[in-house]
């Protein structure tokens, strides 16, 4: 078992450190008497469970503007966008839809995009932050992205903040640019959640996709 004196972490990329007390109490507590499956049976465990996991989807659709029945736990950010990726682009009327995305997405959105134009069913192209850095301006990352759009452009997929750098965009503008023509847009907010305000309805945001261990601290 590792243990440590002494710590300069510089991974909060990565995940947050240390997790705060509270994290730490509330999971020893659920560990303790919260046992029961949630959704699986009607005793006073399973109940209690269901009830704590329904608490934490409403904590947070408040905390991202959205509604309870909209959230949804998955095993990490990138099975989250994986599903919101592939599910969104399957109601597309278009037989093979275009996909924009910026040029400072993490593995978890180029894979995927990758894979589904490699077999045919889509293809995708990257807009220039103009360069990747803080000073890159909303009007010239709009300009960007409305240089690369196509009558079949059915998706926008952005990462909120960079996992390297200090580069963040213009969420609240590309949702609306994104509205107004009838597009999705997936976010990715693994570096932003608990950092970044983000409101879901308010920026027109399709899916949002965010980890719970890094800016929400577990």
């Amino acid at each position: 078992m590792y243990t440590h004196k002494k710590t300069i972490y510089l991974d909060q990329a990565a995940t947050s450190y240390p997790k705060p007390l509270k994290v730490i109490s509330a999971m020893t507590h659920a560990m303790k008497y919260l046992g029961g499956n949630p959704g699986r049976s009607s005793h006073s465990m399973a109940r209690g469970s269901a009830e704590g996991v329904y608490a934490c989807r409403t904590l947070a659709a408040q905390l991202f503007d959205a509604s309870p029945e909209r959230v949804i736990f998955t095993s990490g950010t990138t099975q989250a966008l994986n599903m919101a990726i592939k599910g969104l682009l399957s109601q597309s009327k278009h037989p093979c839809p275009h996909v924009l995305c910026s040029d400072m997405e993490h593995n978890a959105v180029y894979r995927p995009l990758c894979k589904l134009q490699a077999t045919g069913r889509i293809t995708f192209d990257t807009f220039d932050t103009l360069p990747t850095s803080p000073h890159a301006t909303t009007e010239a990352i709009l300009s960007a992205i409305t240089r690369k759009l196509r009558p079949e452009t059915t998706m926008v997929v952005c990462a909120h903040a960079s996992n390297i750098c200090s580069a963040s965009l213009p969420i609240e503008a590309i949702g609306k640019l994104c509205h107004d023509k009838g597009i999705a847009l997936v976010v990715d907010g693994a570096q932003s959640a608990g950092h970044l305000p983000i409101r879901v309805g308010a920026w027109h945001i399709s899916a949002l996709c965010l980890p719970g261990h890094k800016g929400l601290m577990g």
